[in-house]
This record gives structure tokens, C-alpha cells and sequence, in this order.
């Protein structure tokens, strides 16, 4: 029967409740969702409100006449983006988001003020970019924004005397018949890896 269908309850995609970076694909042509997302890490603790989001809205560039009408208005897409600070501002982090480089113990030298057993982890001459699957998991787990090939540009930044890892987040084309540039993952029932696997 013709007519206006009434409205669904509202599917509505509220908070979050964590960020996953899943391992480096390899070959984005033959992937699937389910092969760049077995394994993958939570990024922990994101500082309180430092979750934004960066991407350009859908808009229309409007080729006009002399009258200044409309003669067709251009659309362009926008693009997905986002930031997020990590509160997790350990050696593990800064070698994979900053590139960061152990020096080894040979190198560190003896005598120094800091101690023995004090290791560190330096900066490269390596832009910190890294180009990865992400996604932000809603409050309840069952929804996750994800974005299968992101570049994640990250570096040092200070909230209220803590230090943090701000990582600016750009999703990149990857539209194949498998994947999209932006999914929304609806029913999700995440999987943790367990102790010693």
C-alpha cells in the first residue's frame, strides 16, 4: 500500500567506550573486514573531551549566473577525520605511532644520572605517520565506526600537566567491493585476545 512509512525507534551511536588499532594490511585489494581486524590493540585511556571530529562536512559549490541563481550546485563528499589524545604515553605507544627508536643499552653509555637500568626510546628523522585500520567503539560495544585504511599523524602534547599522544586520524579512499572509506559496524560482539595467546 502507497504512503509515508512511520520512523523506526532511533539507532543512535552514543559515546565511547574505546579506540582499536588493528595491525598493517598488506594488500588492501584482496582484504575483508574480517581479515584486517583479527588483531589489533586498544589504544587505553583517551583524555576526557580530546575526542573530535576533523573531517570537511558535505558541501555544494554552486555555479551561479549573471543573476547570481543557481545554475547546478556541485556536491563534494567531505572527507572522515578525527583526533584523540592518549593518555598512555609509554614506550610501546611512541614506537608505533612516533616511530620511535630504542636505543639499546649499548648505545645509552654508562654513567649516566638517569641510572642503569634506564632505557629510552628516541625520535627519527621518520614522519610519525602510520597508515592503519581504527575504529571508535560506541559506550555499549555494539556499534564501531571504522575506518579501514586511516593515516594516524601523531605527536607529543601537554593536558593539565600530563603529558599525552595526540593522534590527528584521516581516513583514506578505500572503496572496494568489500570495503568503504567510512563503515558504521552495527551488532558488533567484540573479541579479546586472552591471556598468553
Amino acid at each position: 500500500m502507497a504512503g509515508i512509512k512511520k520512523a523506526t525507534p532511533t539507532s543512535t551511536f552514543n559515546g565511547q567506550s574505546m579506540i582499536i588499532v588493528f595491525d598493517e594490511v598488506e594488500d588492501y585489494a584482496t582484504a575483508d573486514v574480517a581479515s584486517i581486524t583479527g588483531d589489533g590493540f586498544d589504544v587505553g585511556q583517551v583524555f576526557q573531551g580530546s575526542t573530535s571530529w576533523t573531517g570537511e562536512d558535505p558541501s555544494f559549490d554552486n555555479v551561479l549566473d549573471e543573476q547570481g541563481d543557481v545554475i547546478v550546485p556541485n556536491p563534494t563528499k567531505g572527507t572522515y577525520g578525527f583526533d584523540f589524545e592518549m593518555a598512555d604515553f609509554s614506550s610501546e605507544k611512541f614506537k608505533t605511532f612516533m616511530k620511535g627508536k630504542e636505543i639499546t643499552t649499548a648505545n645509552f653509555g654508562t654513567g649516566s644520572s638517569f641510572g642503569n637500568a634506564a632505557t629510552a626510546v628516541a625520535t627519527t628523522e621518520e614522519v610519525p605517520v602510520i597508515t592503519r585500520p581504527i575504529a571508535i567503539v560506541n559506550d555499549e560495544s555494539n556499534k564501531a565506526a571504522f575506518f579501514p585504511k586511516a593515516r594516524i599523524l601523531t605527536g607529543p602534547a601537554m593536558e593539565d600537566k600530563l603529558f599525552v599522544l595526540k593522534s590527528s586520524v584521516m581516513a583514506q579512499d578505500c572503496n572496494t567491493d568489500k570495503l568503504g572509506t567510512f563503515m558504521l559496524i552495527d551488532k558488533a560482539k567484540l573479541t579479546f585476545a586472552t591471556a598468553g595467546a
